[in-house]
């Protein structure tokens, strides 16, 4: 059985979803009466360094490597959780500390917190993945839909699925789904970035604004590239959105709770993510939700159950389906509060607790077998 756990990840700061899903992990490791320990892969400081190379994280890389060499020597852990890198230069470091692994013949499962390992396949840097990853004792990811993302370097069989979570503060801050006669709120929460899709939400507002021009719509999140920012700007003095469209910048603790509570409808048209937190917490606060299909967000979103499933290209079947929430209060509450009970069943740390206990049972037969 698996019980002396190291851990390879981040922790916050800078808050992120892949450190805060380290977080997660350490702390329910140790509830569910694991040993644990950890290696802090910290190359970021902030949310601006994140993806920058720079001579300061080069010169992290010996010391994080000495680090996980002593761990490796004072701990013997049974399993490494690695948290794996997607882009090229953080995956070659990884490479590096799972070499060493590999020579401690340590048992090492990645834990893919997002997507696109498919585009090295077929060339140099695939090769070499695949001789790594081959040896691994599997890979946790967050979804079904993802799991095409490895197959070719990972048999299905050594994959768990452990979705992410979020903490609940029902207790206090949930009573029912709201219902906004005269004035609806759509909000859109995340950074203010291209991938993310906050253009096309202000295109999605430029349409619905023309028939239900008292609608309230709230781009949420800080700004990450100052060219963008006054793309979308420039977008909402073009379309006459300036009465309609509030930009709060970055929202977080009471602030972040309050703007959902206020919330009527979450619309989130992202072009890349894998497993957005930020689904789970309008679902938690029981408002339906608009998104993508993208990575597992149709298996978080249930089309026509909990929300609504659109490509995040296509603005105006975006903006049919916010008139239609407009129009329908009952409908808004019946998809909102079936949200609520599909996070209440999946995304709990109750129900994160459950499904870790499950992975390392799935983990700890497939290292016997070995």
């Amino acid at each position: 059985m698996i019980e002396n756990i190291l851990i390879v990840g981040q922790l916050p700061p800078p808050v992120h979803g892949s450190n805060v899903m380290t977080q997660l992990i350490f702390d329910s490791l140790i509830n569910i009466g694991c040993e644990v320990s950890i290696v802090q892969k910290t190359f970021s400081r902030n949310q601006k360094e994140v993806g920058q190379i720079s001579a300061r994280k080069i010169l992290k890389i010996p010391v994080i490597f000495y680090q996980l060499l002593g761990a490796l020597q004072r701990k013997h852990p049974d399993v490494c959780v690695y948290f794996i890198s997607i882009g090229l230069s953080s995956l070659i470091v990884d490479l590096l500390f799972l070499l060493l692994l590999r020579l401690f013949k340590t048992h090492v499962v990645i834990y893919v917190h997002g997507k696109g390992f498919k585009q090295y396949q077929g060339n140099i840097s695939g090769y070499v993945l695949n001789l790594i990853f081959s040896k691994l004792l599997g890979a946790l990811i967050l979804g079904d839909r993802l799991s095409s993302d490895l197959l070719w370097t990972i048999p299905k069989s050594h994959m768990f699925i452990l979705p992410n979570a979020i903490p609940d503060k029902s207790d206090v801050l949930f009573t029912e789904p709201k219902i906004n006669q005269k004035q609806v709120r759509v909000l859109y929460l995340s950074n203010l970035t291209p991938t993310k899709g906050a253009l096309e939400f202000l295109k999605m507002a430029s349409i619905v604004t023309k028939k239900f021009p008292e609608t309230r719509f709230i781009l949420g999140g800080p700004k990450r590239e100052e060219d963008f920012y006054k793309k979308l700007l420039d977008f909402i003095a073009h379309e006459d959105l300036g009465n309609c469209v509030v930009l709060p910048g970055g929202l977080y603790g009471s602030d972040k709770e309050g703007v959902f509570l206020e919330s009527d409808i979450f619309v989130f048209p992202t072009k890349r993510d894998a497993f957005p937190l930020v689904t789970l917490e309008a679902m938690k606060y029981g408002i339906p939700v608009i998104s993508s299909n993208e990575g597992s967000i149709p298996e978080i979103v249930i089309d026509g159950i909990t929300g609504f499933i659109v490509s995040p290209e296509d603005t105006e079947e975006m903006a049919r389906k916010v008139i239609a929430l407009i129009k329908n209060p009952k409908l808004r509450k019946e998809l909102g509060a079936a949200g609520r009970k599909r996070y209440e069943d999946n995304y709990t740390i109750t129900a994160y607790e459950r499904n870790l206990k499950a992975a390392i049972n799935y983990f700890s037969q497939i290292r016997e077998n070995k």
